[in-house]
């Protein structure tokens, strides 16, 4: 059974999720660190690993 998702990771699925919905394709790890405020794309690569 997988753990549940902390609220910065749901907040960073569902970001992902309305950006592809909009635009058709993933958003950069640049634009999730700027919609999320996270202060390193070193903590958005630690999420979408966390995700995967």
């Amino acid at each position: 059974m997988r753990p549940p998702l902390s609220p910065r990771q749901r907040q960073l699925l569902a970001f992902i999720e309305r950006y592809i919905q909009e635009r058709g394709f993933p958003p950069s790890y640049e634009e999730m660190r700027t919609a999320l405020k996270v202060s390193s794309l070193n903590g958005i690569a630690e999420m979408i690993i966390t995700l995967e």
